[in-house]
């Protein structure tokens, strides 16, 4: 990953951090709580068309997570049903994914 992707990725993830009041450490430790894991995957979401467009490996992309490629596919698919069945997750994402926007433009 170059340096500026990983300021980025990093940078995002703080702001996801911050909203659902976790730590960037415990974000990329093992726990399973559901808003652990649901920051996680809004992260990975929001960031799978900047990895195709950078061409950043998967492996060094979820090795930030401490995760494998397998959870990559896993996370975008559960964004992807929440985001069509709940409406709350809908916005959140929405909002981050400009967020996103801001922070990588």
């Amino acid at each position: 990953m170059d340096k500026k992707f990983e300021k980025e990725l990093e940078t995002f993830s703080l702001e996801v951090c911050n909203y659902y009041n976790i730590d960037l450490e415990t974000l990329k430790s093992n726990k399973r709580d559901r808003h652990i894991v649901l920051s996680r995957n809004i992260i990975i979401y929001c960031f799978k068309d900047k990895v195709t467009q950078n061409r950043i490996s998967l492996s060094s992309f979820m090795g930030f997570f401490n995760r494998s490629h397998s959870t990559y596919f896993h996370s975008i698919l559960s964004i992807q049903n929440e985001i069509e069945a709940n409406n709350y997750i809908r916005k959140v994402v929405y909002n981050f994914k400009a967020l996103l926007n801001e922070i990588t433009n």
